[in-house]
């Protein structure tokens, strides 16, 4: 971007086929994703800006590398992914959410690394916070205009008010409820927090809940059905204020985390 400072991003790339794999064409999951979304492959084409027998070829390839159809058509039901497809597009979509932050934060190690070779002009404020969409957006936000710029390294909400106590950082971003709870949790901050040394910036707020199957299945209301109706739950990273809460709500109402 002109007169931007340079940018580097990070992307996981996926193989498939007879040894050695083939790179998997990122199109590829987009395409799947618009036919998910449209039922019509002549709609998903249009939505990902690709001719239709490109699509199909796309299709055909890694159908055939895969040894399964991705996508199946029925007279008067259009295109529609099959269990392949849509299990790909769904283990991409969670491995990309989980990985996204350690991506992310590797991208802003390596170019705080180059910066002296890239004659970066202001150097950026070193910030460590538990992982949320703002930030990035931020982070990007600051790029494309003069003046400082921001280094994230996404790592627990713990761990990044520890960071700042060591002055391994200049910003640390971390997660705390509201009300009774927040209180509570506060508690695990206590000993890193320095009130004459630091000030705390309110950033934004959020609302938390679980993110749960469409139609919600097993009609979970509350902490305590999922431990009684036996279902699986993924807990965030240990150190994040997410995980903090969660913990401390366990204990309150006395269930095993395990």
């Amino acid at each position: 971007m002109a007169g931007g400072s340079p940018t580097l991003d990070l992307d996981l790339v996926w193989k498939a086929g007879p040894q050695p794999g083939l790179p998997v064409d990122a199109e590829l999951f987009d395409l799947l994703d618009a036919i998910k979304n449209t039922g019509k492959l002549t709609e998903a084409t249009a939505r990902v800006h690709m001719p239709y027998r490109q699509s199909w070829g796309l299709i055909n390839t890694w159908s055939e590398r895969l040894g399964q159809p991705l996508v199946s058509k029925e007279q008067g039901r259009g295109t529609r992914l099959t269990e392949l497809g849509e299990r790909l597009l769904w283990l991409r979509q969670r491995i990309k959410a989980r990985l996204t932050p350690h991506l992310e934060s590797a991208a802003s190690e390596v170019e705080r690394e180059l910066s002296e070779f890239l004659k970066v002009p202001n150097p950026a404020l070193t910030m460590f916070a538990s992982h949320d969409l703002v930030l990035t957006e931020l982070r990007d936000f600051l790029r494309e205009r003069p003046g400082p710029k921001l280094d994230i390294r996404f790592v627990g909400s713990l761990e990044s008010v520890i960071a700042l106590c060591k002055g391994r950082c200049e910003l640390a971003g971390f997660h705390v409820p509201s009300g009774p709870l927040g209180r509570e949790i506060l508690k695990k901050y206590e000993p890193w927090l320095k009130p004459r040394a630091q000030r705390v910036i309110h950033f934004v707020r959020r609302h938390q809940g679980l993110l749960l199957p469409g139609g919600n299945p097993l009609g979970i209301r509350t902490l305590k059905d999922i431990a009684d109706k036996g279902a699986r739950l993924i807990n965030r990273q240990r150190g994040s204020g997410t995980h903090l809460a969660l913990q401390h709500m366990l204990q309150e109402q006395d269930i095993d985390p395990a």
